[in-house]
């Protein structure tokens, strides 16, 4: 009996740390950010990356190309509008 009851402690451990991964994931955004031109910066991209990497509650950003960047972000932190 206690080897079940004990297998069955692990589950429900395991359980519990699936769920608060999931709410976890819920609060991270991921998102693409395109921009258009013409513009005086030719690589608004990397300008954006720059400035986004400095900003609390950004997890990852990256450059795509010249016109688009790819963010992670906590919504927890930091709301894009």
């Amino acid at each position: 009996m206690t080897k079940t009851l004990c297998a069955l402690d692990k589950c429900l451990k395991l359980s519990s740390i699936i769920n608060m991964t999931a709410e976890i994931s819920d609060t991270i955004k991921h998102r693409e950010i395109g921009f258009r031109g013409p513009h005086h910066d030719p690589n608004q991209a990397q300008t954006a990356t720059l400035v986004l990497s400095g900003i609390k509650g950004v997890i990852q950003v990256h450059p795509v190309h010249t016109g688009l960047i790819r963010v992670s972000y906590d919504v927890n932190i930091i709301t894009l509008q």
